[in-house]
């Protein structure tokens, strides 16, 4: 494996993929997050008795475990995932809006593992994993959605959602967490990208509407 291909820590704050992360002053901690959302994640050894790597300031190379409630970053080891960081704030990718969705705030959503969100809303960090064969989508500022998926390769591509592919996306999430009010806004974005529900969320959706309820 080149050296390239051994960096496997990325973000996401623009319009691409750029390599590493910005670490900071700490020795001991990468910050995450600003004011009262703060969250530096520390430094440990993995089984291999090493810590992150670091080239000119930033992190490059590490994975992610959890101890107790704290989410430390160790030595990459033989883990062949990449871990992502996305910043919402300035995301603005060259596609037009998905669709006629309402409150489709910026951000990744679905489906991979977030290990961690920060400022909810418009304006996020989020910290996620992506391993080969898997995808996720996420959101610019003008509600543009772009599909990013991974197969060992140096970066993962970025390219323009598929519609229907993020709308399905979207009614898996849905069913996980199982809320009324994820279901109200999934029910609502998926008539906003011109398709149909399936038999079940679609009985339950005309039962909310004859109640006058479908604006909650």
């Amino acid at each position: 494996m080149t050296e390239a291909m051994r960096r496997n820590v990325l973000r996401l704050e623009h319009t691409e993929f750029e390599s590493g992360i910005p670490a900071g002053d700490s020795e001991y901690a990468l910050p995450f997050g600003q004011g009262e959302h703060a969250r530096p994640m520390r430094y440990i050894e993995g089984f291999d008795g090493k810590l992150p790597r670091f080239d000119q300031g930033c992190l490059c190379e590490a994975a992610a475990i959890r101890l107790g409630s704290h989410l430390c970053l160790t030595s990459r080891g033989t883990w062949q995932g990449l871990l992502i960081l996305i910043r919402s704030k300035h995301l603005d990718f060259p596609f037009d809006p998905i669709g006629l969705i309402d409150d489709l705030w910026a951000g990744c959503e679905m489906p991979l593992p977030i290990l961690w969100n920060g400022v909810a809303g418009s304006e996020k960090e989020q910290l996620v994993l992506l391993t080969p064969g898997e995808f996720g989508f996420v959101t610019d500022q003008k509600g543009a959605v772009a599909k990013f998926a991974y197969q060992d390769a140096e970066l993962p591509t970025l390219t323009q959602a598929d519609p229907e592919e993020f709308g399905r996306a979207l009614i898996v999430r849905a069913r996980v967490f199982n809320q009324s009010k994820v279901l109200l806004w999934t029910c609502r974005a998926v008539h906003g990208l011109g398709m149909r529900l399936p038999p079940d969320l679609e009985t339950w959706w005309n039962g909310i509407k004859s109640r006058g309820r479908e604006n909650m």
